[in-house]
């Protein structure tokens, strides 16, 4: 696969010229580049849970859609159940139907939960195996909630893998969880092994004021993978009230997060996203947006003065990689103003002067022509993008 470098591309003033890799350049008048992360922010973060808690759908759901943040939630199906109470504290079948119909990314975590380096290979059809873990899981959050299909990301139970495993995971998601500390390169992550620290706590726990220090050290790690331009996962598990950790702990619930906690971490996190810091998505909307933008290719279809057409082509599986790519575009000067059309998609946009006279807009990769044009509004906005 060819990995990502700065796509800085610009457009032949004559005719058509299609790119063979996204290192060539062509003269001007209409440099173009890709985006590293979405709406061309500094940096990504995803939020994921694991094993398919009731506290899930409790807790922490209402604090992500309070935020307008969607998550990733994986999903073990031997733990979920069709009514309450249901197998420990998992929650049920139409708890996460519900959420994914949300917006919430279902993700696979297997079937049953095991260490899968202590099984078998074996195949699809025989449990007890990896490759039955690894497909009935997805098989069955597929059928049981429509709104997760594609499934296409994966959280490695326990942090447990290897070679191996790695491989037999590759050939079923797009990319896996695993653990550790920091953030995962924006240019050229490790898929099937993305770093995803989780909160560590000390004891005892029975105060808020308890758990700050830890989650304070989480915030500034978030904030180190921000500066580095990178894609920060974080890994969570219960979300509580603060009053219900000490009784999750005894039941033996692992690192789980205080609602409260929670709470503040989302604040934070909106803050930086309204500063254009971050791009907060799930698992599976970012991994779409990394691989089609190492593998966008670019082709310049005509030029003028006052417009250019050009597409974009990626070479994926249009029917799971279709995430719109952020395109900045230089235009020349005296513009203020451009109308972008992909199909029926109009965006009117702003030219940006104190970014080199830019317009930022989203194209589809694979969908037809993208006409980008001067355009003299009779009202101009003050600023922004209408």
């Amino acid at each position: 696969m060819f990995f990502f470098k700065p796509l800085f591309l610009s457009v032949m003033a004559i005719g058509s010229m299609p790119l063979a890799n996204a290192n060539q350049e062509t003269p001007e008048p209409f440099p173009i580049r890709v985006a590293d992360w979405p709406d061309n922010r500094s940096a990504a973060f995803t939020f994921t849970f694991d094993d398919g808690y009731v506290s899930h759908y409790e807790h922490a759901r209402p604090v992500l859609n309070e935020f307008g943040f969607q998550g990733t939630f994986y999903l073990y199906p031997g733990a979920l159940s069709e009514s309450l109470p249901g197998k420990w504290r998992h929650g049920t079948w139409a708890m996460f139907q519900e959420m994914a119909d949300e917006g919430h990314e279902m993700g696979s975590h297997t079937v049953t939960h095991p260490r899968l380096t202590t099984l078998p290979m074996g195949d699809a059809e025989t449990p007890g195996t990896i490759m039955h873990e690894l497909t009935e899981s997805r098989k069955l959050i597929e059928e049981r909630i429509p709104a997760a299909a594609p499934c296409i990301t994966f959280a490695y139970p326990y942090v447990d893998r290897n070679e191996s495993v790695d491989e037999a995971v590759s050939g079923i998601y797009l990319s896996a969880r695993g653990g550790g500390q920091g953030g995962n390169d924006s240019r050229n992550p490790v898929w099937m092994n993305l770093t995803s620290p989780a909160i560590m706590h000390d004891q005892p726990r029975n105060l808020l004021a308890e758990d700050l220090h830890e989650l304070y050290g989480q915030l500034e790690m978030i904030h180190q993978s921000i500066l580095k331009g990178e894609w920060h996962i974080l890994m969570l598990h219960e979300v509580v009230p603060q009053a219900q950790i000490p009784d999750a702990i005894a039941q033996g619930s692992w690192e789980p997060v205080s609602t409260e906690a929670f709470t503040i971490l989302c604040q934070w996190i909106q803050t930086r996203a309204a500063l254009g810091e971050v791009w907060v998505d799930t698992m599976g909307n970012l991994t779409r947006y990394v691989r089609q933008r190492n593998d966008a290719r670019i082709n310049i279809l005509r030029t003028a003065e006052d417009s250019l057409v050009f597409e974009v082509a990626d070479g994926l599986d249009d029917s799971i990689f279709n995430f719109p790519l952020t395109v900045i575009i230089s235009v020349p000067e005296g513009w203020t103003h451009a109308t972008v059309i992909q199909g029926k998609h109009q965006q009117n946009c702003v030219v940006d002067a104190a970014d080199g006279n830019t317009v930022k807009c989203q194209v589809t990769p694979d969908q037809g022509q993208v006409t980008v044009s001067i355009h003299h509004p009779a009202n101009p906005p003050s600023d922004g993008n209408p």
